[in-house]
């Protein structure tokens, strides 16, 4: 039951960071109908 201490939580960060930028992309689409979506990409 032994991990790389440092290995799982970086991924889980990632995924957070993933998500939290995904959300941040859908609220601003909804918002403004896309343009800010243009400078992300």
């Amino acid at each position: 039951m032994f991990y790389n201490p440092s290995q799982i939580p970086a991924k889980l960060f990632l995924y957070e960071i993933n998500y939290f930028s995904l959300g941040i992309t859908t609220v601003w689409f909804c918002f403004t109908g896309g343009v800010p979506v243009l400078f992300l990409s």
